[in-house]
């Protein structure tokens, strides 16, 4: 699909209507590079219509009227305005912009909550939560819908306007994301995709879980070391019964001393099973902490607005903003779901194994308190305490060990898990399939990056491990770039090689790449994009300061889509009556 129409409209009338053409599009600030305004952020709107269209696609509404660089800075005059004015975005996507007829999308969003919210696909309006699904089955069909990698995800390339983007080729999602996340979305791109991908990514999430328990239990120390500990306990505690053995006793001494011994060694693994307990809870609350710290004051601003529209379908919600807020941040949502699932179970653990535990401790204070008043010297006194000692510290030992080797072994069977889903991509030729497949692509990417720097970049394959020990698959480009310049300018030539790649071999794709900043890329590779884009059937649609473009491409209206300036800025709000008075 490519962009052939954005129209911006609002009670008062058209306020824009944007024609795309095929190859450069390109989006100007006429304002001169001496005069631009650090303190207004969004300066005239340039990159407002990447973010628009990106809206139209499923982007949250924030990043329209804050500053990028400081999301608590809500540019209210502007959101007030989207709202006030009931500004409505429509997006026209098509298949061909050649066809007299094409096949058409369009999609349309308002910034209104309830019964005024906006959000159609096709002229139908669509409940928020089933929205993304549905642009996803009607621009990415071949998308398993529930399942990794994610429709945001996969259109990720195709909308660089956040720095971290723009200038990483390949990791373009969220600078925290991790390594692993990433191999169900390059399967998917190279036209590989992997059947249980999305399971492999759970069991990574639960062997870093499993590996802070092992942690937490036993810090620096294997099962080894417990089981010498133990065998070491066992001989000094044969070595003071025998010593007691021979000391003179009052009657049903020896009865009373092993129900204590029982006693003893039942309440130190008791304790120790409390103690695997409340480590399991902790680990999960401060895996919840660790989500809320995580969270980004962005997702905050976000999910105001989608709480206030939330509330307004459904008035009897019962979760709080903040509930909401603090299991949210983009994947981190699920991730606090996934984590909080043995919650209750464990709390109900953690109850039975306190009463069992004040029981045998009322047990055993009553049975201690028999064995006081049979002994017959100081030294058999004595005696009791400390092999008393000894039998609760092997209690506390095996308990712990018992608890490492259940964790190892959940461990190992994670392992096997995904070894067995490993297993059955190579069975299934899955790494002769991606060496195929990058061939194609890098076939592409060399000759892009050719034509426009003059070098052969290309992707490679990696295999790599996660520090909880989980191998995953990745892909890298190899270039000589080192300034940001060329840098931006190689994930541009890599998206536009992608998608010539992606119609090659028959995988769902967009045909159209929006790119911010372009500031830094030099004018000579300004000059071919158009050839390039057009040769490879891409729609390249740029904003950047008139400053740094060529002249022949800014006095060409073939290329330049919308003009802004100081005085024209996107949304016409200066000089507007003020909105609040509507």
């Amino acid at each position: 699909m490519f962009i052939k129409r954005l129209a911006v409209s609002s009670v008062d009338g058209m306020l824009r209507d944007i024609e795309f053409g095929p190859g450069l599009n390109l989006i100007v600030d006429d304002t001169p590079e001496s005069a631009q305004s650090t303190a207004t952020g969004n300066n005239v709107g340039k990159t407002t219509v990447l973010r628009l269209i990106d809206y139209c696609l499923g982007a949250e509404a924030k990043p329209i009227y804050a500053d990028p660089e400081n999301p608590r800075n809500v540019y209210q005059l502007v959101k007030d305005y989207l709202r006030v004015k009931h500004v409505l975005i429509h997006l026209e996507l098509v298949a061909d912009l050649s066809s007299a007829n094409p096949e058409t999308l369009t999609v349309e969003r308002n910034f209104l909550q309830g019964k005024q919210c906006i959000r159609t696909i096709n002229g139908t309006q669509t409940p928020a939560k089933e929205f993304l699904n549905l642009l996803s089955e009607e621009l990415f069909p071949s998308l398993p819908i529930g399942e990794k990698p994610t429709f945001r995800q996969v259109i990720g390339h195709n909308i660089r306007i956040d720095d971290w983007a723009l200038s990483h080729t390949l990791a373009f999602l969220r600078q925290n994301t991790a390594g692993v996340e990433y191999e169900p979305l390059y399967l998917f791109m190279l036209g590989c995709t992997e059947k249980d991908a999305a399971e492999k990514q759970r069991l990574a999430l639960k062997k870093k879980e499993e590996f802070a328990f092992a942690k937490k239990v036993s810090p620096g120390r294997d099962e080894g070391f417990y089981e010498t500990a133990i065998d070491v306990l066992d001989n000094e505690i044969a070595a003071l019964e025998d010593k007691r053995s021979h000391l003179a006793v009052a009657e049903n001494y020896a009865d009373l001393l092993t129900e204590s011994d029982s006693l003893a060694i039942r309440i130190a693994r008791l304790r120790s099973e409390l103690s695997r307990v409340e480590i399991r809870i902790g680990l999960i609350h401060d895996a919840e902490r660790s989500i809320e710290d995580a969270r980004s004051t962005v997702d905050v601003e976000q999910l105001r607005f989608l709480y206030d529209e939330a509330s307004a379908l459904v008035p009897s919600i019962q979760k709080s903003f903040e509930q909401l807020v603090a299991f949210h941040n983009g994947m981190l949502e699920e991730r606090a779901k996934f984590i909080k699932r043995d919650l209750p179970e464990l709390g109900q653990r953690q109850k039975g194994l306190r009463q069992d535990l004040d029981a045998l401790l009322e047990q055993d204070k009553k049975v201690s308190g028999e064995l006081s008043s049979k002994i017959s010297s100081k030294e058999a006194e004595d005696l009791l305490v400390e092999i008393n000692g000894k039998y609760q510290q092997k209690g506390e030992l095996e308990g712990l060990l018992k608890q490492l080797r259940e964790s190892h072994a959940r461990l190992e069977d994670i392992d096997e898990r995904i070894a067995e889903i490993d297993r059955q991509g190579e069975e299934a030729g899955q790494d002769e399939k991606i060496r195929q497949r990058l061939s194609v692509l890098n076939r592409a990417f060399g000759l892009v990056s050719q034509t426009l720097y003059g070098e052969t970049y290309f992707v490679r394959p990696e295999h790599k491990t996660d520090k909880s020990g989980v191998p995953y698959f990745s892909l890298r480009v190899d270039a000589t770039n080192i300034s940001s310049g060329k840098k931006q300018g190689e994930a541009l030539c890599f998206d536009i090689a992608y998608t010539r790649f992606a119609d090659e071999e028959g995988i769902d794709c967009l045909h159209f790449v929006l790119n911010d900043k372009k500031e830094l890329v030099h004018g000579n590779q300004l000059r071919k994009i158009d050839e390039v884009a057009r040769d490879n059937n891409v729609q390249v649609i740029i904003s950047m300061l008139r400053d740094k473009l060529p002249d022949e491409l800014v006095q060409n209206p073939d290329f330049v889509v919308l003009s802004l300036s100081q005085e024209d800025k996107f949304f016409k709000i200066e000089g507007h009556p003020s909105v609040k008075s509507s």
